[in-house]
């Protein structure tokens, strides 16, 4: 199933469902180009598309089985070729509402490895890679914030994995609420989806089991980072072990 949906509009009348959009990532100028795919035309005369200003709308199919909104913007044309029904290509001139968040690629290519079936190869992204923080996103994006967590007696994390905080809070995602799930995008906004869990749960956390396998490899590395991890578990009073 298509995850992605791009809804282009042309003088408040929409001419464009596209299910995929792609953003150049260089230009040589202040325009930027993007190009339509997988197609579904309201309007088909090209005349119509060679100037003035587009509105494109994006939102996301998330795991609540729902279209979720992202973002939208203008985008004034400079530039247009419809090199087929299923691909067209614009360049022009962006330009968003103050409360509209940017449109972000990255997003889009995270919704489009779920759309078959991928997953990101996070442990080789390089440390500060904008893939990651993207991840968070389209994890916020496809199911909201958890109010629990899953049931398991053991909860691991591998912490030779972690060299920076992005990595720790992948492995948490992945331990405490599942794959493609979210549970924060700082250390901070961690300790806010877990005191939104305890709230749910209506207790501390002292009945769940924690290890941080291979401490010493985080310890060495990086331990303001440990420590940083270890308050929070600690806050929550957690039932810790180390090995």
């Amino acid at each position: 199933m298509n995850l992605i949906r791009a809804m282009v509009k042309k003088d408040d009348e929409l001419i464009l469902v596209s299910g995929s959009i792609f953003l150049e990532p260089c230009s040589h100028d202040t325009t930027r180009q993007f190009t339509f795919r997988e197609n579904q035309w309201e309007k088909n005369e090209l005349g119509e598309l060679d100037e003035g200003e587009l509105i494109v709308s994006v939102f996301y199919f998330t795991k609540r089985d729902e279209w979720k909104y992202h973002t939208e913007f203008r985008l004034r044309i400079t530039e247009c070729h419809k090199l087929s029904k299923q691909e067209l290509k614009v360049s022009g001139l962006i330009n968003q509402d103050e409360s509209d968040k940017p449109y972000s690629q990255g997003i889009t290519e995270i919704f489009k490895r779920w759309q078959n079936n991928l997953e990101i190869d996070w442990f080789s992204l390089p440390e500060n890679h904008f893939l990651k923080h993207d991840y968070f996103v389209a994890c916020m994006i496809n199911t909201g914030i958890s109010e629990t967590i899953l049931e398991k007696q053991v909860y691991e994390f591998d912490m030779s994995l972690v060299k920076e905080f992005q990595d720790f809070l992948y492995l948490a995602g992945l331990a405490f609420v599942g794959n493609r799930c979210y549970i924060g995008y700082t250390l901070y906004t961690f300790a806010d989806c877990l005191l939104t869990i305890f709230h749910k749960r209506g207790a501390f956390f002292s009945d769940v089991n924690v290890i941080f396998l291979n401490a010493d490899s985080i310890r060495n590395r990086d331990i303001n980072l440990y420590r940083e991890i270890m308050d929070i578990f600690v806050r929550f009073k957690f039932n810790i072990a180390e090995a």
